[in-house]
């Protein structure tokens, strides 16, 4: 069905979007990282993650701002969100 599609996308992309944000923190990119973080609230929002979706945008409005010591601190909430997120979604699809 098509919500186990959806569901199954973002199992697929939100491991290498957690990547893009740790490497583009790492490497200091922050234009890229603001679009990184945007595209990752928006997927927390498709599934009413609001912790995801407020860490996502904490990082989005930090790199905006240029400010690379507030999006690294927020970074670690971030990641665990989405490993939240991951093993909610996951969890889904396994059901039948």
């Amino acid at each position: 069905d098509l919500l186990r599609e959806v569901v199954g996308q973002a199992l697929l992309e939100t491991p290498e979007i957690k990547t893009q944000l740790q490497d583009l923190i790492r490497e200091e990119r922050l234009e890229p990282l603001a679009r990184v973080a945007h595209t990752m609230k928006s997927v927390a929002s498709v599934f009413a993650s609001v912790k995801t979706e407020d860490a996502a945008a904490a990082i989005e409005e930090a790199a905006f701002g240029n400010d690379l010591e507030a999006a690294t601190r927020h970074l670690p909430q971030l990641l665990q969100s989405i490993d939240d997120l991951i093993l909610q979604c996951a969890d889904f699809t396994a059901t039948d």
